[in-house]
C-alpha cells in the first residue's frame, strides 16, 4: 500500500540542493557546503531557513536578504559562533553567516 491510501500525507517538499560541488577550503562560507532543508521563518526583511552543513552535519539556520533590501548584505558577518549546552533546543548554535 502506498502512503496515500493509509491517509498519511503525501511525499515531503522537495529539498534545495547546493548549485555548486562542495568547497571544504571554504568551509562556513559558501552555500554549496549546506543542503537547505526547510524554511521556517520569515519577516519583514529576510526569510530563514533550517539546513545542515555537509561537511560536518551541524543544523544552522540560514538567513536570506530581501533582494529589496541589498543595504542589509553588507554588514560584516559575525567572527565567533555562540554555543549552547548539550541538548539545548534548536535552532542554537546562533546564526552563521554565509556568502554565495
Amino acid at each position: 500500500m502506498d502512503e496515500q491510501s493509509q491517509g498519511m500525507p503525501g511525499p515531503p517538499a522537495p529539498q534545495f540542493q547546493p548549485q555548486k560541488a562542495l568547497r571544504p577550503d571554504m568551509g562556513y562560507n559558501t552555500l554549496a557546503n549546506f543542503r537547505i532543508e526547510k524554511k521556517i521563518g520569515r519577516g519583514q526583511f529576510s526569510e530563514v531557513y533550517r539546513a545542515a552543513c555537509l561537511l560536518d552535519g551541524v543544523p544552522v539556520a540560514l538567513k536570506k536578504v530581501q533582494d529589496s533590501y541589498p543595504q542589509l548584505c553588507h554588514r560584516p558577518p559575525r567572527r565567533s559562533l555562540r554555543t549552547e549546552r548539550p541538548g539545548a533546543r534548536w535552532p542554537r548554535p546562533g546564526p552563521r553567516h554565509v556568502s554565495e
